[in-house]
């Protein structure tokens, strides 16, 4: 992913990964990702407590399509 450096996982130790949550570590581009992919009709939720504002989360569950998460990652790639 291009972009892969603006959003690693926080999480990077497999074993300790949510299944059903990504978290991913936006620093100061948090704001203006969350409200990128809110006009691509993509919702990210904020982190909790003191990375609110440095996190982002995304559900990770099954009843999410390969096509919804492509759509992710395709935008995540786009944004700059």
């Amino acid at each position: 992913m291009k972009n892969q450096q603006l959003a690693p996982a926080f999480v990077n130790e497999p074993a300790h990964q949510s299944k059903t949550v990504i978290v991913a570590h936006t620093g100061e581009h948090t704001k203006r990702l969350a409200q990128y992919l809110a006009a691509e009709g993509l919702m990210a939720g904020d982190g909790y407590g003191e990375s609110k504002k440095a996190q982002l989360r995304f559900a990770n569950f099954p009843a999410h399509s390969k096509e919804q998460f492509e759509k992710l990652v395709d935008t995540l790639e786009r944004f700059s």
